[in-house]
């Protein structure tokens, strides 16, 4: 309820259960707030939710996400490296109790906690088909994956220099991507690693970059007439616009150079 600015507390799993009945298979998702959620309040969420399977199909665990805009809210603490590392080996665990009882992992970190924590990411498998990827869950490693898996078919596009826009959390693995794409012949590749002004430092996924913070960051690093900028899927909208109302061709105009939004599938979007 404190969240919520509610002074008592909130019933969330009453709702839930009224969902569950009804016949609607539910995906649900924790928000870990250090110190208010996590640690044990953590381990009886997902046991709570683990017994209401298959109506609760899967939990997702993110870290949240602290903007500049903090006036009059609850004071939060950031997700740091460490809590990280003590989040991901407690839904581990949890795992571990899990999977024998329900056939699949059920509750999952998501990709922000293995960056923060520098830990390598599950394998595929992990993620018993990937329920939350949109969330963020498993993105990374479907985008890791599916790179590799049509990495050689790149030897046979044509000559093509690019520049990959990436955020703070896709610095961790995007110039590993980059060294690849340099490794071709017929690729030049480079990337440039965007911060979060419009939210604040402390927002770092892709999809919340505005489109003056990537405008910004490409002005101090200009990419060259011939160069494509490549986006990040996600830090559009359905309509194609930025958090800030520009879009795509206005990056184009300022930069004079071609902008292009990319795909989860690298390689492809390349090709």
């Amino acid at each position: 309820g404190q969240l919520l600015g509610r002074p008592e507390p909130v019933d969330v799993l009453g709702p839930l259960d009224r969902l569950i009945e009804a016949g609607i298979q539910c995906h649900t998702q924790i928000v870990l707030c250090p110190g208010v959620n996590d640690g044990y309040e953590l381990k009886r969420s997902i046991f709570d939710l683990a017994e209401r399977q298959p109506g609760v199909v899967s939990v997702g665990v993110v870290p949240l996400g602290l903007t500049r805009f903090r006036k009059n809210l609850p004071d939060l603490a950031p997700v740091t490296p460490e809590v990280a590392r003590a989040t991901l080996d407690e839904i581990h665990q949890h795992q571990a109790a899990l999977l024998p009882k329900l056939g699949s992992n059920f509750a999952y970190a998501a990709d922000e906690f293995y960056l923060l924590a520098d830990r390598d990411l599950p394998t595929r498998e992990a993620y018993d088909g990937f329920p939350l990827v949109e969330n963020g869950v498993g993105m990374v490693r479907r985008f890791l994956d599916d790179f590799d898996a049509s990495f050689e078919d790149l030897r046979s596009t044509p000559t093509i220099r690019v520049c990959l826009v990436t955020s703070i959390l896709g610095g961790h693995f995007i110039p590993m991507i980059v060294d690849r794409l340099n490794d071709l012949p017929n690729i030049t590749a480079r990337s440039v690693i965007v911060e979060n002004e419009f939210l604040g430092p402390r927002i770092t996924v892709s999809g919340l970059l505005s489109g003056q913070d990537i405008a910004g960051a490409l002005e101090s690093k200009p990419p060259l007439p011939e160069e494509v900028v490549i986006l990040p899927p996600n830090c559009v909208n359905h309509d194609g616009f930025f958090l800030d109302d520009l879009n795509p061709r206005n990056l184009e105009e300022r930069l004079g150079s071609r902008v292009v939004v990319g795909t989860y599938n690298l390689a492809n979007c390349l090709k």
